[in-house]
């Protein structure tokens, strides 16, 4: 037992310090690639509802594509092919080396696209839900269009949303984990390094897993709260922390 605490000592003895800030850097990836998904998402759900082809057709074919390829294959696409991409703007200037694609970068684009072909679908039916006579009512007490939209119908369809929202959340947070394979100092990066230089994999996995469940938990608490927030006011009865 005593061996097994040794490897998660802080400071040069151990790897507690750099396990803590890899939670840290997969926390930061988890929120800043789901804040891009949502806002990308909104947009393309606006877009897959316009009466226009020249708009809905890209959205359909975004959410399509990013919905069908694997995340690590959409990862690896993102971050090798923007080494390439700023190698090519770089070749005018005689510049001719190698540069590395920042892995964070990549990670947020590549999860954050992922993230948003889902939202598109998920605000497109939680829009539709919304009954067509709310729209109406707004427009009839004289609100424009964009504020019939974000004060009447969009809080209505994000409460619709909110069980498919939470499991993209969920998802979101267990795919960080792929992340590792570009570089990416997250717990399961710090989980491999400290694995290969102690030659001792399990504790290291096993605080990894700890470190995962302990993150799901606490978003589990706070989605439940989210989750009576948006349903203030309503008879719909909210599950407590624990339950599916």
């Amino acid at each position: 037992m005593d061996q097994f605490l040794h490897y998660f000592a802080w400071g040069e003895t151990g790897w507690g310090d750099e396990l803590f800030f890899g939670a840290v850097v997969t926390v930061q990836i988890a929120f800043t690639s789901y804040a891009f998904g949502l806002a990308l998402g909104l947009i393309g759900a606006g877009a897959r509802l316009s009466h226009s082809r020249l708009v809905s057709l890209p959205a359909f074919a975004f959410s399509i594509i990013f919905r069908g390829l694997p995340e690590l294959l959409i990862i690896s696409l993102i971050y090798f092919g923007g080494s390439l991409a700023i190698r090519a703007l770089l070749a005018p200037f005689g510049i001719q080396r190698y540069v590395e694609f920042n892995p964070f970068l990549s990670g947020v684009l590549a999860l954050g696209l992922v993230i948003g072909a889902y939202v598109t679908e998920l605000f497109r039916g939680a829009i539709l839900a919304v009954s067509p006579g709310q729209g109406d009512a707004a427009r009839a007490l004289g609100l424009g269009w964009l504020q019939s939209f974000f004060l009447i119908i969009l809080p209505q369809a994000f409460r619709i949303a909110l069980p498919g929202l939470a499991n993209l959340w969920m998802t979101n947070l267990k795919n960080t984990a792929l992340l590792s394979v570009i570089g990416l100092t997250d717990m399961v990066r710090v989980a491999y390094l400290g694995a290969a230089s102690t030659r001792s994999p399990l504790p290291f996995f096993t605080a990894v897993a700890v470190g995962y469940l302990i993150l799901t938990y606490i978003s589990q608490l706070g989605l439940v709260r989210l989750e009576v927030y948006a349903n203030r006011g309503t008879t719909e009865s909210v599950p407590k922390a624990g339950q599916g």
